[in-house]
């Protein structure tokens, strides 16, 4: 009898369970226009200007914004000695190798904090941030890697780049 207490217990937890992990997948944003009419949902998000149409970041701000976001993995230098990226293979990108960083576009290094990675051909590990950084956080942050981080400029040979 008590079996099948706990099995008609543990049956009833599970679906609980399921059905409080099915709710909580979905979004803030779709939740609050639950029950609004169909015109106050938007149809589309505004359009993004062009990573080249956005102003330069500041180096100050991105200073900041890399300590919080970027630091954990690349490490407070930037050599990609960070805590979080000690596992990781491959390891985090040394972001002061000058010989490296140069031969990225800002507009490349943009995608590949806004779309992670993957987007631009490299490690699973480097995370999308477009949905927690805005466009400007993501200028800010390479304005502080070119400036603070591996002291250099694009200069057009991305074909020519290294690894």
């Amino acid at each position: 009898m008590k079996n099948k207490f706990l099995l008609l217990f543990m049956l009833v937890a599970s679906i609980a369970l399921l059905s409080a992990c099915k709710n909580r997948e979905q979004a803030p944003k779709e939740k609050a226009m639950e029950g609004k009419p169909e015109a106050a949902v938007p149809k589309e998000s505004p359009p993004q200007a062009e990573p080249s149409q956005i102003p330069k970041g500041d180096a100050v701000r991105g200073s900041a914004k890399y300590a919080q976001i970027c630091a954990t993995c690349h490490g407070e230098t930037g050599r990609g000695d960070g805590p979080g990226g000690i596992t990781l293979k491959p390891k985090p990108r040394n972001l002061r190798d000058a010989s490296y960083m140069s031969a990225r576009s800002d507009e490349h290094l943009f995608k590949v904090i806004d779309k992670g990675g993957p987007s631009v051909g490299k490690s699973v590990f480097m995370p999308p941030w477009g949905g927690s950084l805005s466009d400007q956080d993501i200028r800010d942050i390479i304005a502080f890697i070119r400036e603070g981080l591996c002291k250099c400029t694009y200069t057009g040979n991305e074909s020519k780049a290294p690894y």
